[in-house]
């Protein structure tokens, strides 16, 4: 770094628009619950960047869902299914986190 002056111009610039929070659904939250060990729902989402925020926000509350419950072992991934794109909720059966394999 030096000490030469820095040039700063200052703008009248608005605000961007501010997102929502991505809500979650309590129906979303039961059905994590209610999930056993190998098995695993998909959710199709509106678009790319709908996709994106519901799939961090969900992370964020399974990180939590995960806390309270230390037997429960949960991962959400973005994916494409039958041409939509939404995420999948995993219930992982290990602590490799590696699915059950399902016979």
């Amino acid at each position: 770094m030096t000490n030469e002056p820095i040039d700063i111009k200052i703008e009248s610039v608005p605000l961007p628009e501010v997102r929502k929070k991505e809500p979650i659904p309590k129906e979303l939250i039961e059905a994590i619950m209610r999930l056993a060990p190998g098995e695993s729902f998909f959710i199709p989402c509106e678009d790319e960047d709908h996709t994106h925020r519901r799939v961090a926000a969900l992370r964020q509350r399974c990180g939590r869902i995960m806390k309270d419950n230390p037997d429960l072992d949960l991962t959400v991934r973005k994916r494409t299914e039958r041409n939509e794109i939404g995420f999948r909720v995993f219930r992982m059966t290990n602590e490799d986190n590696q699915p059950a394999s399902i016979a």
